[in-house]
């Protein structure tokens, strides 16, 4: 994405405010965030739109388990389970403070057997 590649070259802290509210729109900027240190300006957008989408990229939920609130362990555990990339998932969310793993792993270790 040429526009991303733009973004994460030129992109500064001047930019920040722009960078943001286009978020919501292209899910990919949340790969500028993460390395500038930006993720809390972001917080409320990461959050509601971790409980609303299932297929955002990995980089949202990395971005988004540096918060470490248990609020979010629900819709993040349910990415892991429904989502398609259940095994970045899964490396993101196993070492969150809190977070129960073992219905989760439970339920694909089940899906598998059935398979």
């Amino acid at each position: 994405m040429c526009f991303l590649g733009a973004i994460k070259t030129l992109g500064t802290d001047d930019h920040n405010k722009t960078i943001l509210e286009l978020l919501p729109n292209r899910k990919a900027l949340v790969e500028v965030f993460a390395p500038r240190g930006w993720a809390t300006d972001a917080r409320a957008i990461l959050i509601r739109d971790t409980q609303e989408d299932t297929h955002l990229p990995t980089e949202w939920y990395s971005a988004e388990a540096e918060f470490h609130d248990r609020s979010t362990h629900g819709a993040l555990l349910d990415r892991m389970v429904n989502g398609w990339d259940r095994v970045p998932s899964y490396e993101t969310i196993e070492t969150l403070p809190g977070i129960r793993l073992d219905d989760a792993v439970e339920t694909l270790f089940s899906r598998s057997q059935s398979s």
